[in-house]
């Protein structure tokens, strides 16, 4: 699928300027325009205060690219958000994102490649040094609402488009695609949706995954008994490999698997390869 091309700074905050211009008075209360550096540590005091119960819509664009390599990732993954210094990290499975304030306070902003999280409070687990690596410039609209954000998309929607962002979220609010049932997602990769409930093969439990620019880890705990006739089993069909090359290394190192994670942290794990040996 050949991408959209990414919409420069000065376009995104012109266009949604004008968008957001046009809204009927009583539906927007305010809106920041921010910009998110990729090669900074997170968190960026965006200086915007929230309180509870406020309701609030992201939109974003934008690409972090590994100094040296093909390897980029669009905003839809690398933007997370955090309220307040100790509020929980979180962010959308889209380019844009609506949320209620659930506890008020300051929202802060950051990026995760190439850096890692330690904590759901977003304490680093890579020295912030790590975030040189990187290079881009995200944009990062922050729209707080006077009505829910559905019916203020509609108002907006009315007056146009911004590199279909607004439809794209009316869609995630119709259509956004449920973990599949008694499974999460990891918590410091981040949510998703191109794993979901799937029962047209026939079989009960079946998962189905679809990812396009897009990855995620799906877990779900298990207590088994470690002796020796312990058996994994399964059944899965590829219809096409994430990779066209082998996955051994950093700039091709995409896969579908299935994995084993212990106490420990150690993990084994599975996967049909284009070009690695059994």
């Amino acid at each position: 699928m050949q991408e959209r091309p990414i919409l420069d700074d000065s376009t995104f905050r012109v266009r949604f300027g004008a968008l957001l211009g046009q809204a009927p008075s009583g539906t927007v209360r305010d809106h920041h325009f921010l910009q998110v550096l990729s090669d900074r540590a997170p968190w960026l005091d965006t200086g915007v205060d929230l309180a509870a119960g406020e309701m609030v819509s992201t939109f974003s664009i934008g690409r972090t690219c590994l100094k040296g390599t093909q390897i980029s990732f669009p905003s839809t993954l690398q933007i997370w958000c955090r309220i307040g210094k100790d509020g929980e990290i979180f962010r959308g499975t889209r380019a844009s994102n609506s949320f209620t304030v659930d506890k008020g306070g300051r929202l802060y902003v950051g990026t995760s490649f190439p850096g890692e999280f330690a904590s759901r409070t977003g304490a680093l687990a890579t020295p912030e040094e790590a975030w040189g690596m990187a290079e881009g410039n995200l944009n990062l609209l922050v729209v707080r609402w006077q009505v829910d954000p559905r019916e203020g998309l509609k108002r907006l929607a009315a007056h146009g488009d911004v590199d279909n962002l607004i439809a794209t979220e009316i869609d995630r609010f119709a259509n956004e695609v449920p973990p599949p049932e008694g499974w999460n997602y990891l918590w410091f990769i981040g949510p998703a949706e191109i794993y979901s409930d799937c029962d047209k093969h026939g079989r009960d439990h079946a998962i189905c995954c679809h990812s396009d620019n897009n990855g995620a880890l799906l877990i779900k705990d298990c207590e088994l008994p470690l002796v020796p006739d312990t058996r994994l089993s399964w059944s899965w069909r590829m219809e096409q490999l994430p990779s066209k090359v082998a996955e051994d290394t950093l700039p091709t190192h995409d896969y579908l698997s299935i994995a084993v994670e212990f106490d420990n942290g150690q993990d084994i794990t599975y996967f049909w390869s284009c070009e690695l040996p059994l």
